[in-house]
């Protein structure tokens, strides 16, 4: 572990030392829009009257014709954030952006290269798709219980994150949702030191600085571009810092450092509720790259934006069963099962701004109220002093021992998530630096909530989420109705799709790639309690959670020649190259499977590593690092070409607010696979790129140059067009294309799978 130093916000002052020990022709631009009625954009998190007259106006476009290309990304797909923070608290308003910048390659001498923060600087602002599909029909209907702002009131509801305790209007940073929910997270007495209001995000830490630079801690804050003035500003602002290396918990045996490249906006909090009250999971974002120390406001300094999706949801709750069916709820209850034997059941109308905030915002009040009270009922007796370790028991005799009288409560606190652990120390507590947290003591929040949750039963015996069949044993409307039962029970969801990339479109669900409740559940804190405090198992053999996550190189194992489709424990796709499980049959663990290394071109019965993410060194040896983290053809991060995971590019509507961004790269959407996209000369005959793939939408290629190549390497081809030449999932075509071959025009339809004989004989005849 590091010892820290000084940890200062950056750009301000330092702060005492701490002194803990820490354990081209397809570039295509969406039109400039101003919000309107008709239009959605996200500036700001404070709860003000909108104002459809003076709302903020989205940044000047340009068309990078000066020779740069942003590519920028949301890193999970969707990030969640509560409705209400009075009660408890699951995660934070917290997006986060990533993006690098190209500088376009002109020639073999001038290919494209990456630039970092020595040339350039990034900001981001709110902006609106003026096809936005919340808005198709020029209507909005918002779902029962959204309706924001409520009847009666003239004040759009953002969110309570930054709301003071006491319900007044203006208080201390420290006696904020914010500061009581979150504070144990940081060093003691530093979260308060910070700006904890709305518009400004958590602090970040620099693990980059901590971990392989001078060992200091610093951090800083992202903030809305509304925050100067909410709902008519829209200040760019700065990326916070750029990050050529990533320690992903390198301290640990699982440990790692990637190597990413790219400009980082960190913990940006933004909600799910856009400036007229809509609820808009999709929000954009517009990034914009200047030269170093220029500033994005003179459209001049310009070089190149690209809009992109900042995905968040407030659909991450418990109400399907901490709530009832009470009338005050308004059809937003639950089943009420876990509610049973509560001296009192909480509904809608316990909440005492019931009717002044969105319905649906007081129903998860309820919820938290009942899920407090039902904590301190079930394990009151053992509670402990956090700062001593001595018991501390909820109980008549000490009732100000009980969580429900210190409100609001992290879950995390006790219950362990490297996603929370921003400054990756791993657990901590008890003790009086560890600031509140008692995680040694307990299992960690995902074997809690998967585990425990996955083992309950409905009442009558059966299981309260159910089991989802294999891939192969399931019928695509059977799948999104257990998905509705099952993952979309707590996670987002049922509104607002967490999963919804290419995958989900192509019948791919949650527990095909990290398995079932119990699965899911059976975590490296197996073995901690009380009586076995600090017990985490980090040998390998049991998963951490956000550490050990499928890749795609789980269920993409190689190509048309060697791939692990065939082998006897796993369930290949209907293509037969791919499978559609990213684990073997069997593993009660759902250990993420890890293609071997035949080489490419060769075949094999292995696998190979052409789809794979990188290979890092670990304490425990070589191991795929994660997507979010990885890089590929010329340094490019993997999520810059194929979306963030969950949400990965796909070939749906132009419209779509996630497809945003590759669309206008490659004026289609989809996976970037124009080579013009970042190259302008002529790449030649070569299978240099991305994953061993020839130039794209080149005319020399097609045109007869491929045929000499082919005829000395066709077993090179045969991996993504097949054995047989015929084509396969590897081969299909991601846009329409009409080709000139010899003397004649071939059209090629998106989604078709090119073949040798698409556009003439096959070999040999």
């Amino acid at each position: 572990m590091n010892s820290l130093g000084l940890l200062r916000p950056r750009r301000g002052p330092a702060l005492a030392a701490l002194g803990f020990l820490l354990c081209g022709p397809w570039f295509a631009q969406v039109a400039t829009a101003a919000a309107t009625a008709t239009t959605s954009i996200n500036s700001t998190s404070q709860n003000k009257p909108k104002k459809l007259n003076a709302v903020p106006q989205a940044a000047q476009l340009i068309n990078g014709s000066k020779g740069y290309r942003v590519l920028a990304t949301n890193d999970l797909g969707m990030h969640c954030s509560d409705l209400d923070y009075r009660i408890a608290a699951i995660l934070p308003p917290y997006n986060s952006v990533h993006s690098q910048v190209v500088r376009i390659g002109s020639s073999s001498a001038s290919p494209p290269r990456l630039l970092d923060a020595t040339a350039i600087d990034l900001y981001y602002s709110a902006v609106a798709n003026p096809q936005e599909p919340l808005l198709a029909g020029g209507a909005y209907t918002p779902p029962p219980g959204y309706e924001n702002p409520p009847a009666g009131t003239t004040a759009v509801f953002k969110g309570n994150f930054w709301a003071c305790q006491s319900g007044a209007a203006t208080c201390a940073a420290t006696a904020t949702n914010a500061y009581k929910a979150y504070n144990p997270f940081y060093p003691v007495g530093i979260l308060g030191l910070f700006k904890l209001m709305p518009d400004y995000g958590l602090p970040t830490p620099d693990v980059e600085r901590l971990y392989l630079g001078d060992g200091q801690l610093t951090a800083d804050q992202s903030a809305m571009p509304g925050q100067s003035g909410p709902m008519t500003a829209n200040a760019p602002q700065k990326f916070g810092r750029y990050n050529q290396s990533y320690p992903v918990f390198k301290d640990f045996p699982f440990g790692y450092v990637a190597q990413p490249g790219w400009f980082s906006a960190e913990g940006i909090p933004i909600t799910n509720w856009d400036d007229g009250g809509r609820l808009n999971a999709y929000p954009l974002l517009r990034v914009q790259a200047v030269a170093k120390g220029a500033l994005p406001t003179d459209a001049a300094n310009l070089l190149a934006s690209l809009d992109t999706v900042a995905p968040v949801s407030g659909e991450a709750n418990c109400r399907s069963c901490h709530t009832d069916g009470a009338a005050a709820n308004g059809g937003l209850g639950g089943n009420g099962v876990a509610t049973v034997g509560l001296a009192q059941v909480f509904s809608a109308a316990d909440d005492p701004k019931f009717g002044k905030l969105p319905l649906a915002v007081s129903v998860e009040y309820a919820a938290d109220k009942n899920i407090v009270s039902l904590h301190d009922q079930r394990e009151g007796a053992k509670y402990i002093n956090s700062a001593t370790g001595k018991a501390a028991p909820c109980d008549a005799a000490h009732p100000g021992n009980c969580l429900i009288k210190k409100t609001p409560v992290a879950c995390q606190t006790c219950h362990y998530t490297p996603a929370l652990d921003l400054a990756q120390v791993g657990p901590l507590g008890p003790g009086a630096s560890a600031n509140g947290r008692q995680q040694t003591l307990h299992e960690s929040m995902s074997r809690v909530m998967h585990g425990f949750h996955g083992a309950l039963a409905d009442g009558h015996g059966a299981k309260l989420i159910p089991d989802m069949p294999a891939p192969g044993q399931r019928t695509p409307q059977q799948t999104q109705a257990l998905l509705q039962q099952t993952c979309y029970t707590c996670h987002p969801g049922n509104n607002t799709k967490c999963l919804r990339g290419v995958m989900a479109e192509n019948n791919v669900v949650c527990q095909d790639c990290h398995g079932g409740m119990a699965q899911i559940g059976e975590d490296f804190s197996k073995g901690v309690s009380r009586s076995h405090p600090g017990a985490f198992t980090l040998d390998g053999s049991l998963r951490v959670p956000w550490a050990d996550e499928p890749g795609c190189g789980s269920c993409h194992t190689g190509d048309a020649l060697s791939n692990l489709a065939k082998a006897a424990d796993t369930v290949k796709s209907a293509d037969g190259i791919n499978l559609a499980q990213a684990y073997r049959v069997g593993d009660a663990s759902a250990k993420p499977i890890v293609p071997g290394n035949d080489a490419l071109g060769v075949v094999g019965v292995n696998g190979n590593k052409r789809f794979a993410e990188p290979v890092a060194a670990t304490a425990l040896g070589a191991k795929p690092m994660l997507y979010r983290f990885s890089t590929g053809h010329g340094g490019v991060y993997c999520q810059g070409c194929h979306g963030s995971t969950h949400a990965e590019w796909s070939n749906t509507a132009l419209n779509d607010n996630d497809d945003v961004p590759s669309a206008q790269l490659q004026g289609h959407t989809g996976p970037i696979v124009e080579c013009s996209t970042c190259h302008k000369n002529d790449l030649g005959i070569t299978l240099n790129g991305p994953h061993g793939m020839h130039p794209v939408g080149a005319s020399r290629f097609v045109q007869g140059g491929h045929e000499d190549y082919a005829e000395h390497h066709l077993n090179e081809c045969r991996a993504c067009h097949g054995t047989d030449l015929k084509g396969t999932a590897l081969s299909k075509a991601q846009a329409e294309r009409t080709l000139k071959v010899e003397d004649r025009t071939v059209k090629i339809a998106k989604g078709q799978a090119v073949a040798c004989n698409t556009c003439h004989e096959m070999p040999g005849h």
